[in-house]
């Protein structure tokens, strides 16, 4: 019996009918390193107290920067995530905000770009927002309200044209 993943393959691991090719690897979650945490230090002109925290993750690397009272957070995408597909989810969350959800906005760098490259992946920086675990009836009622006002909001919301068509040629 064959295991299925739990996440997309990349392109290179499928073939023509989208069928996984034998012998080949999906794509590692992203690893910290002194040269990623270099350029992201460059890029985003951060001056972060210590090492930054891995914050954990299935797919992604997130990486707590602490930088005086503030924080950012910095999210490297597995490499099956193209520059069309972060701009579709960037869009999505400024959709969210605009309808007053309580969403970070990307943390730009100095040119205005809101991801770079490295390596295969494509990183972005926003706000680090602490938070709390929703321990009461009251909190979870909350919560499951905010849920239900993001799902209104993406039902009528249209997906944006060039993340369907990165998803179409990749079939």
């Amino acid at each position: 019996m064959r295991k299925i993943p739990s996440h997309p393959p990349s392109r290179s691991v499928l073939g023509g009918s989208g069928h996984a090719r034998p012998n080949r690897m999906f794509p590692m979650r992203p690893m910290k390193s002194p040269e990623l945490i270099d350029t992201i230090v460059r890029a985003y002109d951060l001056t972060p107290n210590g090492d930054p925290i891995d914050l954990g993750g299935s797919s992604n690397l997130n990486l707590l920067f602490s930088e005086g009272d503030l924080g950012y957070v910095v999210r490297v995408y597995r490499a099956w995530v193209t520059p069309v597909r972060l701009e579709a989810i960037q869009s999505v969350r400024a959709t969210l905000r605009a309808d007053g959800l309580p969403f970070t906005k990307i943390r730009p760098r100095a040119d205005g770009r809101t991801f770079i490259p490295f390596a295969d992946w494509l990183i972005e920086v926003e706000p680090f927002v602490g938070g709390q675990d929703m321990s009461s009836w009251a909190q979870l009622l909350d919560g499951m309200r905010m849920l239900g006002t993001i799902h209104t909001v993406l039902s009528v919301m249209a997906a944006p044209v060039l993340a369907t068509s990165d998803i179409r040629s990749k079939n």
